[in-house]
């Protein structure tokens, strides 16, 4: 999410959906990223102020298992719980661990680079604005070249 903001998509992907995260992520996000001065913790929040973004606590117990079961903690170990806890089925994460603790959960998963290439295709956003936002992600996000290189040839599809 965090990523997403820093990218300015964050407003365009909640645009016409629904959005929860758990109060851990709103937290890290929002109230430390203010601490820190980071723009993308104010965009965060005024979504969360107008609506857009829910903020939600996972069950303890939901937490305790996820933690135990994959050894996850903190943010990531939230965003699963709560998707299970409110029988979500597809997850926004960047976190590997977490991706692959989705999958055997049963969540579809996408990334920031996936949203950014689908977005392009379906007309939402110009190339060029996608051009931009995977440059971000790349300076931004933890993936590999081979991936922003796969981002970016299939924006060139």
């Amino acid at each position: 999410m965090i990523l997403l903001a820093k990218a300015g998509l964050l407003e365009k992907l909640v645009a016409d959906r629904e959005a929860v995260i758990p109060v851990l992520i709103y937290t890290e996000a929002v109230i430390r990223g203010k601490d820190k001065g980071r723009e993308d913790a104010y965009r965060i929040e005024s979504l969360v102020k107008s609506g857009k973004i829910t903020v939600q606590e996972p069950k303890k117990s939901t937490c305790i298992e996820i933690g135990n079961l994959f050894n996850l903690h903190g943010g990531e170990r939230d965003v699963l719980a709560l998707a299970k806890d409110m029988n979500i089925k597809s997850i926004i994460c960047d976190d590997k661990k977490a991706i692959n603790a989705g999958k055997v959960l049963g969540f579809k998963f996408t990334t920031a680079l996936n949203i950014t290439v689908a977005m392009c295709m379906k007309g939402k956003i110009s190339k060029s604005e996608a051009e931009e936002i995977i440059d971000i992600l790349d300076e931004f996000g933890w993936y590999s070249n081979k991936i922003i290189k796969k981002a970016r040839q299939d924006l060139n599809v």
